[in-house]
């Protein structure tokens, strides 16, 4: 293992393409990382003989984040693909944490090189934390089982933000700071009850473009006649439409449905988490204590995060629209103000979640009652 150069560049370039199926960072990209950071890459040789030259078979790459591309890092606007010049330290003492930008190291070369570079950029870079964004399971193993954890209960998933910090001696100052950034992210979020035509548009559009042009879902099973008797919720990114989902009732329970959020908005942020909050809140306000719904099998962990279970399987698989899905049960915390019938009656008359709100209605009542029927 040695650090690499800008001479072992076309090696490093052919095994990202002969690796990596999906986007990564262009070759002018990497290139220049290799150039300009002495500590990006550290390559793993194998020697065929005594005598031969040592091929290039792995590798690890770092990213160098100064305060600007932490605070973009936490806040999910740090492109990795294109990081930005403003984003990376250019001498050592800026750096503020580090990144894992990608790990090449098939057929157990992760476990005979991975402690020794994790070790000698950890003595290099003592007490910062290191981050890295989980792409596939065999990396959620290995970084399990190496220290890291979740930045967030929402980054417990795969293309989640993960953290190891164990070298950083205040943990409890990183954990201050994860808090602000993601107090800050969710600043930037807002969840509304769908109350017009056009917001419905936008939920509408948000569900045709994943689960009709990514997941190839019909038009019919897509929009299945129950989209005129639910509530939609909307969540919006910097105000613009990013994410939706739709709520049922039942007697005493709630189903919880179709949350979709578009792709550039699923890593970069936590909207989906807020909307499902959102959700299980305005539940509890109407007075419900149960929520019921089916999930893609891929997303349980997701949902464990906001209490839900999952249900045991029945005899049949449930399948529809050309995935697997399971059962999600969730009890919910009773709401201290709830919307019962003893209340208010104007509060009742309110808008959908706009309970505390004056409405148009308690409005008119500064009219006289003149009966007009």
């Amino acid at each position: 293992m040695r650090r690499l150069g800008p001479a072992d560049a076309a090696d490093a370039l052919a095994l990202t393409h002969a690796n990596f199926s999906v986007e990564t960072a262009s070759d002018e990209v990497i290139t220049q990382a290799l150039a300009e950071n002495a500590d990006a890459f550290w390559g793993i040789f194998r020697h065929a003989s005594p005598t031969a030259k040592p091929a290039l078979v792995g590798y690890y790459a770092f990213l160098l984040l100064n305060e600007t591309g932490l605070d973009r890092l936490l806040e999910r606007s740090f492109d990795a693909k294109r990081p930005a010049r403003e984003a990376l330290a250019s001498v050592p003492e800026e750096t503020r944490a580090v990144y894992v930008w990608s790990v090449v190291a098939r057929n157990g070369l992760t476990a005979v090189a991975g402690p020794t570079i994790t070790r000698l950029m950890a003595e290099r870079y003592a007490g910062l934390p290191v981050y890295a964004t989980i792409a596939s399971h065999g990396g959620m193993n290995v970084a399990r089982r190496t220290g890291y954890r979740p930045v967030s209960p929402a980054d417990d998933r795969l293309g989640g933000l993960f953290v190891l910090d164990r070298h950083v001696a205040d943990r409890e100052a990183l954990a201050r700071r994860h808090d602000g950034r993601l107090r800050r992210l969710a600043s930037r979020i807002r969840v509304v009850v769908v109350a017009n035509g056009e917001q419905l548009a936008q939920a509408l559009a948000i569900r045709a473009s994943v689960f009709m042009a990514e997941q190839h879902c019909p038009y019919e099973e897509e929009f299945d006649a129950n989209d005129y008797t639910c509530t939609h919720f909307l969540g919006y990114f910097d105000g613009r439409p990013a994410a939706t989902m739709r709520l049922r009732y039942f007697a005493d329970w709630v189903k919880l449905e179709r949350i979709a959020a578009l792709p550039q908005y699923r890593r970069q942020t936590q909207i989906a988490g807020e909307i499902v909050r959102a959700v299980v809140d305005f539940s509890r306000r109407k007075g419900y204590r149960v929520g019921y719904g089916t999930a893609q099998k891929r997303y349980a962990r997701f949902w464990k995060h906001f209490g839900f279970e999952v249900m045991p399987a029945r005899a049949e698989p449930i399948v529809f629209s050309d995935h697997e899905y399971i059962e999600i049960y969730g009890q919910f915390e009773p709401h201290p103000n709830p919307i019962t019938i003893d209340g208010d009656p104007y509060v009742i008359m309110r808008p959908e979640g706009r309970w505390d709100e004056p409405g148009v209605l308690e409005k008119s009542r500064g009219r006289p009652a003149t009966n007009p029927h």
